[in-house]
């Protein structure tokens, strides 16, 4: 008498498919989850660069108006408020050669 087992193969056939598609389903997510994080880092590089670009602005708008602060007139303009008078021969201090041997021993 012969034994017929259609189940015994089609167990195995079934095991192999269920566990490739599972494969298949694991790599799928795996793709979608690595694509949406490529997409997060490529907005937030675009944001940092726009960031950086408004700051380079901001800090060229400061230097023109620390510049502007320091032109001859605006110069003059405050010491003329500050009531400062310009010296026509200023006469500096000077140091004596010799404390400046000992200092440095």
């Amino acid at each position: 008498m012969t034994l017929i087992q259609p189940n015994r193969q089609n167990f195995i056939i079934n095991l192999i498919l269920f566990g490739l598609i599972g494969i298949v389903t694991l790599n799928v997510m795996w793709m979608i989850f690595l694509y949406n994080k490529t997409v997060s880092l490529t907005h937030s590089a675009e944001s940092m660069r726009l960031t950086a670009k408004q700051i380079e602005t901001e800090n060229s708008e400061l230097k023109g108006k620390i510049f502007a602060l320091f032109t001859p007139d605006a110069v003059a303009a405050f010491a003329a408020g500050a009531g400062l008078i310009q010296d026509k021969t200023p006469q500096y201090s000077s140091l004596n050669p010799e404390w400046v041997v000992a200092s440095s021993r």
